[in-house]
């Protein structure tokens, strides 16, 4: 998959002349997986080589933070998105866990700024911010708000906490009794767009997929585990050939982010036991409707014994 994405044709989309090259989303992801790679095995063939390739890559993420009065590198020309740069310095954070710290200034200048431009109502990072000024545009909403918080557990676990407290209290909600996180702020309404994907009845579906690992870095083992259930209940599983599959596999980065969200809660706590009968109620109300349409289905049937 790293060879893949280094491809030309792969950086198609991406404009060479931003800083860093490719935009920070680009230059963020690709650098990220390679640490992550890099953080399960340093013992490989040619692993030096791939050592020597992170460090290139995160060098240039750091000169480049380094060098801006902003906390917010542009993702796109024109365009920042601050999930995008929370990917890049949380490379940077793995390098220094793996090997020697190298950019620990660099994160702790980036999260200097990032503290000072929160979002004045609710005192979280913002969904989209001006590239010229950092400027809020856009409020925080529950997609980034989940995959910058899984994030900063990789880079300040601390910050992250009380960042994650305020995300519980404004995103984190129960929609038809089960767990869900809000793509935009309790009280608030807002549509779905390439970021959030799908928003049904306040419900972000990326946001809450990614979820799964966000509770998990933070402790929320059973809220992770009930997302997962709740997830495969209405995700329209298959299986097969060793295989899983959500929607029937018409979405593979949503199976990639589920696989990812699901490995961080196996890693948070390898002995925990599933409780099926959490969510009673939803099976409880089922039934009732389940007994309602059967009954409507079935009065004739039962007339015929008067």
């Amino acid at each position: 998959m790293y060879h893949s994405i280094n491809k030309p044709e792969a950086r198609f989309n991406f404009a060479k002349f931003l800083k860093p090259e490719y935009g920070v989303f680009y230059s963020g992801w690709s650098t990220y997986l390679l640490s992550k790679i890099l953080a399960v095995d340093v013992s490989f063939k040619n692993s030096e080589l791939y050592k020597n390739e992170l460090e290139e890559k995160c060098d240039i993420i750091a000169n480049t933070f380094d060098q801006s009065s902003l906390a917010f590198l542009e993702s796109h020309p024109m365009k920042a998105w601050p999930a995008d740069n929370f990917i890049a310095i949380a490379a940077l954070s793995n390098y220094d866990k793996i090997y020697q710290p190298k950019y620990q200034r660099t994160i702790k200048n980036w999260i200097d700024k990032i503290k000072e431009n929160t979002d004045d109502e609710l005192g979280m990072i913002a969904h989209q911010t001006n590239y010229e000024n950092a400027e809020v545009i856009e409020k925080s909403r529950g997609s980034s708000m989940s995959l910058m918080l899984r994030m900063l557990a990789e880079i300040d676990p601390e910050f992250g906490k009380k960042q994650y407290q305020l995300f519980k209290k404004y995103f984190v909600e129960t929609t038809i009794t089960f767990p869900s996180i809000s793509e935009y702020p309790k009280g608030e309404f807002g549509l779905g767009d390439i970021d959030s994907g799908p928003v049904i009845l306040g419900v972000g579906f990326a946001g809450t997929i990614v979820g799964i690992g966000t509770y998990a870095v933070y402790g929320d083992i059973e809220l992770s585990i009930q997302q997962y259930q709740t997830i495969n209940t209405f995700g329209f599983v298959s299986k097969g050939d060793n295989k899983k599959m959500y929607l029937g596999g018409r979405l593979p980065m949503a199976d990639a982010f589920i696989a990812w969200g699901r490995a961080s809660a196996l890693n948070a706590n390898q002995n925990w036991e599933t409780n099926y009968l959490w969510n009673w109620k939803f099976h409880f109300y089922s039934l009732i409707i389940l007994l309602i349409v059967w009954g409507y289905h079935f009065r004739k049937y039962f007339k015929s014994f008067k």
